[in-house]
């Protein structure tokens, strides 16, 4: 008995379904790999904003220090940030 070619090609449900859990796995996947590298980018420009309001590069005997800002102009400079 010869099979007609809708039957040939008609997928079964069960095989749809397992398609799309892959599909929607796939994107998830993507999509929370894409948020993981964003937060850790925005955190780390966080961080070199606050260091930046806090610390200072200085001339030090002929070598470059990181020296602590005086505390009223750090807190003035970190209530700019916010």
């Amino acid at each position: 008995m010869k099979r007609s070619i809708h039957e040939v090609t008609r997928r079964s449900p069960k095989r749809i379904i397992l398609i799309g859990f892959l599909v929607a796995f796939g994107i998830i996947s993507i999509v929370s790999i894409n948020r993981k590298i964003e937060t850790s980018v925005s955190s780390q420009s966080i961080e070199n904003e606050i260091d930046s309001a806090v610390y200072r590069r200085e001339e030090f005997f002929g070598s470059k220090a990181i020296v602590p800002i005086p505390t009223a102009e750090a807190y003035e400079n970190l209530l700019r940030l916010t």
